[in-house]
């Protein structure tokens, strides 16, 4: 039998900065650029400052920064709180084929160990691309099964091992100690989507929870607890537990070649990635023609498996409607835009935007079915506009903007960093982070972002 889990474990300790070709360095600074910006406009929503408040008294030892609350406490609970506050803006980048949000789980978990270790930049660096490169290609392997057949939240179930990744590089374990740092992901909980749906509060702890625990399995293999040494390829292993149908060969295959962090999205819309097709051509379609809301008779959506099965049209949370296709439509429609402003709406127009989500019905439609089955990449959605005076108005996408078909431009990029942190942080300190961001393989240690973020 090969052994995936020691040959992956190979690979990310013996990663190294000089290994990381330009263009991916590039792509990390991104990543990472991204994540702050959801991160610090995240620290300002009432779930945020909830789970805070609830953490904040079990107190823990001053390791690393809980950002931007100035308060510090052990790097898991850091990157706890960290991957929680990050994830509640539905904003945080993504896999499609791997069905992950590598950011809010690998990235908390850099920067708590970088800033504890005093990590240079090069290695903080290194240490994301090790967690970027290890939860995607662990989700890849396991889905669509783990989605499809058994209704599993992917980033809640993987992102453990892109954090224990990032953990273990910077803690510098060696092969044999970051096969245990994978092997105690055996921790990592199962996410039934099931919370997506309810729009529970603690949905945003699929991000901040792998966070912890792949922070703490790292930490203990470096303190020798060990864990299994097969745990992707066992018999009763982690994939054989979580899906009907997995490959192996695509946890290691092209390692070093072929650099998946390159095929992550930034989002656009402030909603579940399985949305953001129909959001798309529900756009396309309030652009061409704003059709006026009083004149449309009803809305059909017809989409694949699983995105057929985000229909609930009365969603009460935020939460709940950034998961609701039939809510983000109306948006779209009404709007012209699905960011944040659009989900903190008052009582008036909240219920005008529900009302229209009433008259639409999602469909699972075969062909499209077909198509996305027959290729990951795709999520093809077609929305159709019944109305009294100009017939059907109809607009259809197989991929969203954003994604790696249909990037987010640099400036495009900048300007989403800009929106989020425009209520957060001053212009100045914008501009302070961008460039300790920019400049990250030049420093000594992140004492100047850190500084910066909190």
């Amino acid at each position: 039998m090969r052994q995936t889990t020691r040959e992956l474990a190979d690979f990310l300790s013996r990663l190294t900065f000089a290994d990381i070709p330009p263009g991916v360095v590039a792509q990390a600074k991104k990543c990472l650029l991204d994540f702050l910006g959801v991160l610090l406009s995240g620290a300002r929503t009432p779930a945020a400052k909830r789970f805070f408040a609830f953490i904040e008294p079990l107190g823990g030892r001053p390791e690393a920064s809980v950002i931007p609350f100035g308060h510090r406490t052990t790097c898991a609970q850091a990157a706890m709180v960290n991957g929680f506050t990050a994830h509640g803006l539905e904003l945080d980048d993504g896999h499609i084929v791997g069905h992950v949000h590598p950011g809010v789980t690998g990235l908390p978990a850099a920067l708590a160990v970088a800033e504890k270790t005093g990590a240079s930049g090069k290695d903080f660096l290194a240490s994301v691309v090790a967690a970027y490169e290890t939860v995607i290609r662990v989700g890849d392997a396991i889905t669509p099964s783990a989605i499809y057949d058994r209704g599993i939240h992917a980033p809640g179930l993987t992102g453990a091992f892109g954090a224990a990744a990032a953990a273990g590089k910077l803690m510098r374990l060696d092969p044999g100690k970051m096969t245990h740092a994978m092997g105690n992901c055996c921790l990592t909980p199962v996410s039934p989507f099931q919370t997506f749906t309810e729009g529970a509060g603690v949905k945003d702890l699929y991000a901040g929870w792998p966070a912890l625990v792949g922070t703490l399995a790292a930490q203990m293999a470096h303190a020798d607890i060990t864990g299994p040494v097969k745990l992707f390829e066992g018999s009763m292993g982690f994939c054989r537990n979580v899906a009907d149908g997995f490959d192996l060969e695509k946890i290691t295959r092209g390692l070093g070649e072929d650099w998946r962090i390159l095929e992550v999205y930034f989002k656009k819309h402030a909603s579940c990635s399985f949305s953001h097709t129909t959001v798309d051509a529900a756009l396309e379609i309030a652009s061409a023609h704003g059709p006026d809301p009083e004149q449309i008779e009803r809305i059909v959506v017809s989409t694949h498996r699983f995105a057929s099965d985000l229909g609930e049209k009365s969603p009460q949370t935020a939460s709940a409607k950034k998961s609701s296709i039939p809510f983000c439509v109306a948006l779209a429609l009404l709007k012209q835009r699905v960011f944040l402003d659009e989900f903190d709406l008052d009582p008036g127009e909240d219920q005008r935007v529900l009302a229209l989500a009433q008259r639409v019905e999602v469909r699972r439609d075969p062909e499209l079915d077909r198509i996305h089955l027959a290729d990951e990449g795709c999520r093809p959605a077609r929305v159709e506009v019944f109305t009294r005076n100009h017939g059907i108005l109809s607009a259809h996408r197989q991929v969203a903007k954003g994604w790696p078909e249909d990037p987010l431009s640099a400036p495009e990029l900048q300007e989403k960093f800009n929106r989020l942190v425009a209520g957060a942080v001053s212009p100045s300190k914008r501009q302070r982070i961008v460039h300790a961001v920019e400049s990250l393989e030049r420093a000594a240690d992140l004492s100047e972002l850190i500084r910066e973020l909190v």
